[in-house]
Parts: structure tokens; C-alpha cells; sequence
């Protein structure tokens, strides 16, 4: 008796858990191509917003909107982020964190540097973040840098230029949404 119950308890919470599920785990290409010392997915959740899923990085805690057209996952063997690609592999969406080794101000300085002042199309920075973009060949690229407390949180989307309509609403989308770990509420693992 006591046995069926739990049998049915387990069948039910079974069909509430499947019915209420909010996370999706995308497949990591990472593990497809090099095997089992990779995670085998990544979760993501669902949001309010129909365009898009939400990441949550399990090591460093910051948080981003990736868009749903962004199928192909690689998650490294380390946790520290992602890279998150559309079908065609033209755009893609990579996030890290990591341990500050340096000041916001001397980052934000070597990437301009790295880049090539001639080639930044804007910059602007505050009191812990900075935001890049610019053009590298055919290639849009924009970068958005949080830095605090010893840590680093990095987004960088990389996208066409001929596609930068369909790109550009979607970019400040993702901009809006990413949050650096220390404000998520998120316990930061790093």
C-alpha cells in the first residue's frame, strides 16, 4: 500500500515537473565534438519574452538574454561561460567571467588599443562597465565589459553588417539584460 503510494506521488510530481518546466538544455557542441570531459548541455531558462532564453552562468552568476535563433551551444570545460551561435553560424553571442586582475580603466584602455582607435565606432564607459563596438572586416562587434570587486563579467556579440537591421534591436536587447554576477543575486562560485 504504502509502496503504491509513493508510486503515485512519484508518477505525479513526474508529470507536474515535466508540465511546469521552465529550463531547455541545449545540446554543447563542445561535448558532441570532443566528448565526455565536457558538460553534455547547457541550461538555459525560459522568459517573458518570447524571443528569447535566459543563461545564468553556474560559476561566475552573471546573467544574459540569448536569443532563440542562437541554437548551437559550446560551454568550456571550466564553467566561466558560454558561446552561443545563430543556425548559419554568422552571429554569435559569447559571455565569460573571470578574475579581474586588473582596474576597469586599463581593460577598457588595452581592448581600444587591441582593436585600433580607427576602427571603434563608439565607446562609452561608467563607474564599473565600458561598452565597444566596432567593424572588422564584414563583422559588427559589440562589446560590453562589467568589472568589479576582483571579478570580470564579458559579453561580446558578433554579427554581419549586412544583417545589422535585423541585428540591432536585438543587440541593445541583450545589452539591457546582461547583468554581472555581484547583482543577479546569484551566488558567484569563481
Amino acid at each position: 500500500m504504502i509502496k503504491n503510494i509513493f508510486v503515485l506521488l512519484y508518477m505525479f510530481l513526474s508529470c507536474v515537473n515535466i508540465a511546469f518546466s521552465y529550463d531547455i538544455q541545449l545540446p554543447n557542441q563542445n561535448y558532441i565534438e570532443h566528448g565526455n570531459t565536457f558538460s553534455r548541455y547547457i541550461r538555459l531558462h525560459t522568459t517573458d519574452n518570447p524571443q528569447y532564453y535566459q543563461y545564468i552562468n553556474e560559476r561566475y552568476a552573471f546573467s544574459v538574454l540569448v536569443p532563440k535563433s542562437f541554437i548551437l551551444a559550446y560551454y568550456p570545460q571550466n564553467g566561466d561561460g558560454g558561446i552561443f551561435y545563430s543556425s548559419n553560424k554568422t552571429a554569435s553571442l559569447r559571455v565569460s567571467g573571470g578574475h579581474a586582475i586588473n582596474p576597469l580603466d586599463t581593460y577598457f584602455e588595452d581592448q581600444k588599443e587591441k582593436i585600433g582607435y580607427s576602427n571603434i565606432d563608439f565607446s562609452d564607459n561608467g563607474d564599473n562597465w565600458f561598452v565597444i563596438s566596432w567593424i572588422t572586416g564584414d563583422k559588427i562587434h559589440y562589446q560590453k565589459m562589467f568589472v568589479l570587486d576582483g571579478y570580470e563579467n564579458n559579453m561580446e556579440i558578433i554579427y554581419p553588417i549586412s544583417q545589422k537591421e535585423v541585428y540591432d534591436e536585438m543587440v541593445s536587447t541583450i545589452e539591457e539584460s546582461f547583468t554581472p554576477g555581484w547583482l543577479t543575486g546569484y551566488k558567484v562560485w569563481g
